[in-house]
């Protein structure tokens, strides 16, 4: 037995170790070299600035892994400001830039729109017949122009404006969850409790859902809405890095969403979405004033030639809980961070707040919050400067002459704009790291060049809920703001916050401390 088992192993170490085997490595090997540093020298003798190749990743992706993302940005942004506006970069393999010039920016998302018409092709988008390859944020040409059309009229101010009723319905059980919590502890982490009525507030518009989960954190649905919520593993992230370089052709035969996103919590809320899509079209007297609505009932406009399937409307569904969650409950989050710490900015509020709602009976309307209380729309502007979402990217379609410059940016090549060091840019914002909502009222802001505040996008590829995330932030604030107070607590740390180094969105780093106190 031990002779043949030596026998075995002395074969596979005579395989191993043959000339033929270490020929085949090294030239697997060296063609994967060659196949991630095709691109190293694109920009030399292109007549623009460009920053030095870095194996394997190019030098935008080295910045990355190199810094916490916020600084990686800041230092690029800075590089692209010094040498006129635009960088040549290397990214993942293929060549790019990086703009800061705000007319470079609205060329790129406004008027030279047609060369790039999509952001940059995500993994989701190239796995054929999946959920994720249906959301608007993954589809291209036509079919893209087609769910945009038919999605953009509900999210008009007379759709969302309806929807008013359940945002303040979910903003009160939060506001008095707060107080309760924060009775009980001292301190109640309000990034948590923001994040339970995004949350509630998605169930509630696009699944017709009753979470609950703003006093039930525990609740099934909550559970599942935790799991997509969950952030990416590094086995995940590099299983994502990785599979951004490969070959379309090896792309086309991969489905990472699994190693991404939890494939159960996804098949809830798809199987929550199609179920009652089937009984709304089979029961129209329970329909509701909500997102899937909307959707459903676009099949029914004879004016529409092109009519979303139920996958389609699933899929954007589930498009609004990946949008819309994170993002608006980080918004709230800064905000009321920033009004803690700024006690006198926070009274400015709550004035606005019972001028405009003097009875404690009085609803909070549409007209109300939404152009009826400007210093509060200037609060969450300037939170929304200070702490912008995400990067932003565009994809080129065709070879396109880069202006004022001799180069020319080649087809299916990445465009990055950074929002966050751009409006932290002291020549475009007077000391950018002192929150100033007072900037933003009439006369700062008709100054502005608005391409240098991006904390949406701009252009026809902007954020389809803009007015929705922006109406349930101010709702949840003037329903916390008009019964109780913000105030920073031994656990709410300093007024400078730390942000979350591992993350691509502009988080604080821990949770966020804050003391609810009644008025």
């Amino acid at each position: 037995m031990l002779s043949a088992c030596l026998g075995w192993l002395g074969w596979l170490a005579s395989l191993v170790f043959s000339p033929v085997t270490i020929g085949l490595v090294v030239l697997l090997l060296t063609l994967i070299y060659r196949y991630l540093t095709r691109h190293k020298n694109f920009w030399k003798g292109k007549g623009i600035a460009n920053k030095p190749y870095r194996f394997p990743m190019g030098n935008v992706g080295f910045e990355f892994f190199k810094t916490p993302f916020y600084e990686g940005c800041a230092k690029l942004y800075e590089e692209a400001k010094k040498a006129g506006g635009c960088l040549g970069i290397i990214d993942w393999g293929g060549p790019g830039i990086v703009v800061s010039d705000p007319e470079l920016i609205k060329n790129i998302l406004v008027k030279d729109f047609e060369t790039f018409p999509f952001r940059r092709p995500d993994f989701f988008s190239s796995v054929s017949g999946s959920v994720f390859s249906k959301m608007m944020s993954s589809l291209t040409g036509q079919e893209w122009k087609d769910v945009r059309s038919i999605s953009t009229p509900s999210f008009s101010t007379g759709k969302i404006r309806g929807m008013t009723v359940i945002l303040e319905e979910l903003s009160n059980t939060l506001a008095d969850q707060m107080f309760k919590e924060s009775q009980k502890d001292g301190e109640v982490n309000v990034k948590e409790l923001f994040a339970r009525l995004t949350m509630d507030t998605i169930a509630s518009v696009a699944f017709g859902l009753d979470a609950d989960s703003i006093r039930n954190p525990e609740s099934t649905i909550a559970k599942k809405a935790q799991l997509l919520r969950s952030p990416l593993t590094p086995l995940s992230m590099f299983a994502l890095m990785s599979y951004i370089i490969m070959p379309s052709f090896i792309k086309k035969r991969l489905d990472p969403t699994s190693i991404v996103v939890n494939k159960e919590a996804i098949d809830f809320f798809v199987n929550i979405s199609k179920r009652t899509i089937k009984e709304r079209e089979e029961h129209p007297e329970r329909r509701r004033n909500d997102y899937l609505q909307l959707l459903i009932d676009s099949r029914r406009d004879d004016s529409q030639a092109r009519k979303l399937t139920d996958d389609e409307i699933t899929a954007q569904c589930v498009l609004f809980f990946f949008a819309g969650s994170d993002t608006t409950s980080n918004v709230l989050a800064w905000a009321a961070r920033q009004l803690a710490f700024h006690p006198e900015m926070q009274e400015r509020v709550q004035a606005e707040i019972d001028e405009a709602l003097p009875s404690s009976d009085d609803s909070i309307a549409f007209d109300k919050v939404n152009s009826g209380m400007p210093y509060l729309e200037s609060v969450l502007t300037e939170t929304l400067r200070m702490y912008p979402l995400a990067q932003l990217t565009r994809c080129s379609t065709r070879d396109y002459p880069i202006p004022g410059t001799d180069a020319v940016l080649p087809a299916n090549s990445i465009v990055y704009m950074f929002p966050l060091a751009m409006q932290h840019d002291a020549d475009l914002y007077p000391n950018p790291e002192s929150f100033n909502p007072d900037r933003f009222l009439t006369t700062g802001k008709e100054m502005r060049n608005s391409y240098t505040y991006l904390p949406f996008g701009q252009g026809p590829r902007n954020c389809i809920g803009m007015r929705f995330a922006l109406l349930q932030a101010k709702v949840a604030l003037v329903a916390l703001l008009r019964k109780y107070s913000l105030v920073t607590g031994p656990k709410s740390g300093k007024m400078e916050p730390v942000l979350d180094p591992r993350l691509a969105q502009t988080q604080e780093k821990g949770s966020t401390w804050l003391k609810v106190v009644r008025r």
